[in-house]
């Protein structure tokens, strides 16, 4: 390792020290202790005594916070430290490191992959018979990356750089399927981008799983299997997902595909056209195809508009700006139902939750009667139509 590469790390570490606040909680405390047993002494001695001294007050208030304060600064001191201890043991190992590794790769296209937490994942052809995957948050692929990471289980990138040439992305993004193969960073895939699918899940069910016990929610899932519940998962997964009805409501959502993330900050901030991505594969199977979604974010001046297939959508406008989380999550709703009713689908969007844990969930009215009508579910656990 390079010294120029071990101060970035070493300068890297000490960004990681989590500076504590300094709270003089026992200096008020013996402050207040000691402003007490003035009016104490005010009370016992000089009861009505308008030319009793006033000195003695602040006197005492002083002594009491000079008296805790010590303990103060010991305690931030000891935090602090413990802080420096944590951030040392993560990131000595590494500064420490002998050597760093290099991966420089062209890429001829890729793919994006989000996981559940909004994390990014790159598939990038980078042979003709190898996938390589970047963990990174950037928003579009070049044809040359250049990633420096220290070797470890897992390893630890240190920089990701993109260059060159802009490359359009092979498909649209989505999100990682239930139980779908998340490869680390820096991972070799062999085959193409073209069988990217085929590929992640060959290796999830290479890792195998056991049979899944019968459940008392089995006959919810069985009853919702008849009315068309599990048609965006693949068949091989239908029972893996009926199995998350024992966790929550919101995790058999999520394995079925019918749960997309809502967080009303994030979608009235520019969200609304990656969740149109992750919708766009159901859509299309209830017959709602649009094109590329193109979005104008300009907070101070014209809000934030979406433009599909020359048709133009608007979030909020700046005079809107204050109620600009609600309104995004209410209009982008009623877009997607739009969208559903014309394409004559019986599929509509509810919400589950609200404000920053916003989840949009795709039922049609008999799967919602039969879920809300189970018993097995409080109320704030069941999604609700959206107001008209």
């Amino acid at each position: 390792m390079s010294p120029a590469e071990r101060a970035e790390l070493t300068a890297t570490r000490d960004r990681h020290v989590r500076r504590e606040p300094f709270l003089a909680r026992m200096a008020f405390f013996g402050a207040a202790i000691g402003f007490v047993l003035a009016v104490v002494w005010q009370l016992a001695f000089h009861l009505g005594d308008t030319t009793a001294p006033r000195w003695p007050h602040l006197a005492l208030t002083l002594l009491g916070g000079l008296f805790g304060l010590p303990f103060d600064v010991v305690r931030t001191r000891k935090q602090q430290r413990a802080h420096q201890e944590a951030a040392a043991a993560k990131w000595n190992p590494l500064i420490n490191a002998e050597r760093v590794e290099t991966i420089v790769a062209t890429v001829s296209a890729g793919v994006r992959l989000d996981d559940s937490q909004a994390n990014t994942a790159w598939f990038l052809q980078v042979a003709a018979d190898q996938v390589l995957c970047v963990w990174d948050w950037a928003d579009d692929v070049t044809d040359r990356v250049e990633i420096t990471m220290v070797p470890g289980t897992p390893s630890t990138v240190l920089k990701i750089d993109w260059s060159g040439q802009k490359l359009p992305p092979l498909k649209p993004k989505r999100k990682f399927k239930r139980g779908e193969y998340q490869p680390e960073q820096g991972a070799i895939l062999e085959g193409t981008l073209e069988k990217l699918d085929r590929m992640l899940a060959s290796q999830s069910k290479a890792k195998g799983a056991p049979a899944r016990p019968s459940s008392a929610f089995d006959p919810l899932a069985n009853q919702a299997e008849r009315l068309g519940f599990y048609k965006y998962t693949s068949a091989d997964q239908v029972a893996d997902v009926k199995g998350q009805l024992e966790n929550s409501t919101s995790e058999w959502f999520l394995a079925a595909g019918r749960a997309f993330d809502a967080d009303c900050e994030r979608l009235a901030e520019g969200g609304v056209g990656d969740l149109l991505d992750y919708l766009r594969p159901a859509l299309k199977i209830e017959g709602c195809d649009f094109g590329t979604v193109e979005e104008s974010y300009e907070p101070d001046d014209g809000g934030y508009v979406l433009t599909i297939d020359s048709k133009t959508h608007v979030m909020w406008s700046a005079a809107e700006g204050s109620h600009s989380w609600e309104l995004t999550v209410q209009r982008s709703a009623e877009l997607i139902n739009q969208w559903l009713a014309t394409a004559g689908s019986a599929e509509r969007i509810h919400l589950l939750n609200a404000g920053e844990d916003g989840v949009f969930v795709l039922l049609t009215a008999e799967l919602l009667k039969l879920i809300s009508e189970s018993g097995n579910f409080k109320k704030n656990e069941l999604p609700h139509p959206l107001p008209q």
